[in-house]
């Protein structure tokens, strides 16, 4: 089944200048309201903010559009003295309405077994924050992962789903709007780690979708460090050793909860 054929609303309508697609949340606080003369963001009160905390949304923006997006809204908010404290983030939505289910299954097989890698990019100790839980600490959503197929995850999400709503990749949106939230990035000043980012998580999608959970498991005791370089290229290059970042929390149990019995 096509993640398209059942969610709830359109991702809005796609960047002109081609996918990926990202919908993008930033959020800063001590901000100030901004007019975008190109259209990209938009500006939303926060209740989770603080001191004049305010949150930019994009609109759906492919890679080459994001990369623009970034740079005019970071010196924006360099340019007025915007602050990304503890309670900010930057939260992705990446549109997954092409793929099939069993496609979701391996992309969620691969981030929880990069997910310690993807907070050590994120950095500020956003492994602690309560706001982007990381699975290998509440693997709640991992346990759904082999019955995504069934009608009792759809009730589940639409009724309970928002207790997990605080992780570091968050699955509801999926049936909402096509797309998988990934939400423990910080509130980044530059346009640089934002666009790499961006650039891993694309990474991780299209490895991912042509993976089964049993796939990545093996992959991942195999050799760590060559996958890693194989998944990321570039983007992961300055982690000298990923397979000792990987060793520090049990990922692969993460994965290994996705495989039926």
């Amino acid at each position: 089944m096509r993640v398209e054929s059942f969610c709830d609303n359109a991702y809005g309508a796609p960047d002109p200048a081609g996918g990926p697609y990202f919908g993008i949340e930033v959020e800063y606080e001590n901000a100030s309201a901004l007019t975008d003369p190109f259209g990209r963001w938009s500006v939303v009160q926060d209740g989770s903010l603080r001191r004049g905390g305010l949150e930019f949304v994009s609109r759906p923006l492919s890679m080459r559009a994001a990369a623009g997006a970034f740079r005019w809204l970071t010196e924006w908010a360099q340019f007025n003295g915007f602050e990304g404290g503890v309670r900010c983030g930057i939260h992705v939505h990446a549109d997954v309405r092409s793929l099939e289910l069993d496609q979701i299954k391996g992309v969620l097989a691969a981030y929880a077994a990069f997910e310690p890698l993807l907070y050590h990019v994120a950095g500020h100790e956003r492994d602690q924050c309560v706001y982007c839980v990381p699975w290998y600490k509440a693997p709640d959503q991992a346990l759904m992962v082999p019955y995504l197929n069934h009608r009792r995850n759809r009730m589940f999400m639409d009724s309970g789903g928002e207790l997990v709503k605080y992780s570091g990749l968050y699955m509801q949106p999926m049936w909402r709007f096509g797309t998988l939230e990934f939400r423990m990035a910080p509130a980044w000043l530059e346009s640089a780690p934002m666009v790499r980012w961006l650039r891993i998580i694309n990474r991780l999608i299209t490895w991912g979708r042509n993976q089964t959970p049993e796939s990545v498991l093996d992959a991942c005791l195999s050799d760590p460090n060559m996958l890693v370089r194989e998944v990321f290229a570039d983007t992961m290059a300055d982690i000298h050793d990923p397979e000792a970042v990987m060793d520090k929390v049990d990922s692969l149990g993460v994965v290994g909860m996705m495989i039926p019995n």
